[in-house]
């Protein structure tokens, strides 16, 4: 039952906000260079995603985890409702592309959550709000935490453990918020963060 549940909460559907975020005003063909500081995740690949526009969705840069740092530069009219995707440094048996969340349900916006905290919450947003700004900074906490692996075909699948990957502090972030399981968010499909 557990194993169905956390596939059912891992398999997101698509999501898809209806408005609330305010573009800021940048020039069209303005970029800026957002620099990620990581906690608890060496090693692992960020990139960014806007699909905002569906018929034109946004695969940015890649940028892996050094020393605790990673940077990329994307065109600033692609921050307003840019996700952040995540592949762990370690091998984690999941059906679903792992997302750091920028606010979660019932959280303040400067709340700094702890892991234990981040764990209670059940439903999260990925989208971020966005910069008309050349340099934006990011922190990021990462911790690992157990679930069902996700084996086909094997009636004893055993556990893995996902990437749980939240804003330090909390930013506001659009509405609605979607499912987590034990706070991680992830999905199978493009995240549409409403414009």
């Amino acid at each position: 039952m557990l194993r169905s549940r956390a596939a059912a909460v891992l398999a997101l559907s698509v999501l898809t906000l209806a408005g609330g975020l305010q573009s800021p005003s940048f020039a069209v063909d303005a970029s800026t260079t957002i620099t990620l500081n990581v906690t608890g995740c060496d090693g692992c690949v960020f990139q960014a995603q806007n699909a905002t526009d569906v018929a034109s969705p946004f695969n940015g840069p890649k940028a892996k985890v050094t020393k605790g740092v990673a940077v990329m530069t994307v065109p600033t009219a692609q921050t307003v409702g840019m996700v952040l995707t995540l592949q762990p440094s370690w091998t984690s048996e999941s059906n679903a592309e792992p997302l750091v969340v920028f606010q979660y349900k019932g959280a303040a916006p400067g709340q700094r959550i702890t892991k234990s905290q981040a764990m209670t919450y059940k439903k999260a947003s990925p989208c971020w709000a966005g910069t008309d700004a050349a340099q934006a900074q990011i922190r990021i906490t990462v911790r690992r935490v157990w679930a069902p692996a996700f084996d086909p075909g094997n009636a004893n699948p055993g556990r893995t453990q996902l990437p749980l990957a939240w804003v330090v502090p909390t930013q506001v972030a659009p509405t609605p918020f979607w499912p987590t399981y034990k706070g991680v968010l992830a999905t199978q499909n493009v995240v549409e963060c409403g414009a």
